[in-house]
């Protein structure tokens, strides 16, 4: 919706990721909707994915995508076991991905995008030898987030330089810092439809859980919202476990048994019934490609705690209660830092910052005309969001016909 029609009708582009869907994760949601974007404006799209469909599943797409591994049954390969199967089987299949890719000329392509292991990573030169392949095609890499994993980037904001033409990151603050010869094009995802309520909301005194928290990994705070969970017993909890790295965490099974203030759940039809089930929604994220939690929960009438993050911020202004706890090096490289502090360490700062939250949150709900002034400004921020991303894409669409 929004969308300038047209503008790449004719150009072809190739899309390299090992990962696509049915996968689960924000990274491979974004990409699809990207190139089903690129669909409407008229491109041409070819996807080449070690990732299998699942065959006994009626999943269609509107452009051609050629998957390495063979199908496989969504009762056996969940999201997450999908994912054990991609990376379990990258390198003996990467040769696979460039014998494919050269199944068309070498002048067929307008762009060739890649992304993750065949984008910025690079995994055994994949990405290298394809842009010298189709050496007349624009070399187009999508990196949502920093690779935090790897020793020379030691801040969130110094991502490795990338050789390529065009580089598409998810924030306009990435944007705004990232260097180098490349041009840099931020594009947002749209949010889902069925994640936006269309009736009423269930009122906020009548809904079932105080707290609720989304994606049970490392990066996205979970460990400060256990240590609110510890700290604040009379208060109830939901932790939804979503598709992606944390959806197999041996903790799911535990938490209701520790902690007689937590709900866990796993499958919601609509976004909409979790976040109105909820009061609040912690977002103590440390590692952010999007920043759209807070976003779907505020349309949803939810207050909103986040961390006071730049990218978070951007893509959330004004309606969260934002709380800054993190010392400087934990939001410069969580990764580094988890690898380089002892776990008594940790444990103390990831304590410290939870008191620091708890005291913000007692605070913020015995202020009832604060309350209702950061969900007001919440209930706006979805339309606020279409116009920006529209912008966003525009923008970037202009760009793709500026290079060629």
């Amino acid at each position: 919706g929004g969308i300038s029609m047209g503008l790449l009708t004719g150009k072809r582009f190739l899309f390299l990721s090992e990962v696509f869907d049915p996968a689960g994760g924000g990274g491979v949601k974004a990409t699809s909707q990207h190139f089903r974007r690129l669909h409407e404006e008229g491109a041409e799209v070819t996807v080449i994915t070690l990732t299998p469909t699942y065959e006994d599943r009626d999943i269609s797409y509107p452009f051609t995508i050629h998957r390495i591994l063979e199908p496989v049954s969504s009762i056996d390969y969940s999201a997450t076991k999908l994912f054990n199967l991609i990376y379990s089987s990258l390198g003996d299949n990467t040769d696979k991905i460039i014998d494919k890719a050269k199944d068309y000329p070498q002048d067929y392509f307008d762009y060739i995008c890649g992304y993750g292991s065949f984008g910025a990573l690079d995994v055994n030169n994949v990405f290298t030898i394809l842009k010298e392949y189709f050496h007349s095609a624009i070399t187009h890499i999508i990196q949502y987030d920093p690779p935090f994993h790897i020793d020379s980037v030691d801040h969130w904001k110094n991502p490795p330089k990338l050789d390529c033409d065009l580089q598409i990151v998810c924030s306009p603050v990435w944007s705004d810092i990232i260097g180098g010869d490349s041009l840099v094009v931020p594009v947002i995802p749209i949010i889902n439809p069925i994640d936006i309520p269309e009736s009423s909301l269930i009122p906020w005194e009548d809904r079932k859980y105080d707290f609720g928290f989304i994606n049970t990994i490392l990066h996205k705070g979970f460990n400060t919202v256990l240590k609110l969970i510890s700290s604040m017993p009379n208060h109830t909890f939901v932790i939804k476990v979503v598709g992606g790295m944390g959806t197999e965490n041996p903790i799911h099974d535990k938490l209701e048994k520790w902690f007689p203030n937590v709900t866990v759940v796993r499958w919601h039809k609509s976004m909409c019934d979790f976040y109105q089930d909820c009061r609040t929604i912690l977002y103590p994220s440390l590692w952010e490609g999007f920043g759209m939690v807070p976003i779907e929960a505020a349309a949803n009438g939810c207050l909103v705690f986040a961390n006071q993050h730049p990218i978070i911020e951007d893509a959330n202004p004004d309606f969260p209660v934002f709380i800054d706890a993190y010392p400087e090096e934990v939001m410069a490289n969580w990764f580094h830092y988890h690898r380089d502090v002892t776990a008594n360490n940790i444990d103390l700062m990831y304590q410290d910052v939870a008191d620091e939250w708890k005291e913000v949150i007692e605070d913020t709900l015995r202020d009832p005309e604060l309350m209702d002034k950061h969900i007001a400004l919440g209930l706006n921020a979805i339309d606020k969001h279409k116009l920006k991303d529209i912008l966003l894409w525009n923008q970037y669409v202009k760009t793709l016909c500026k290079l060629t």
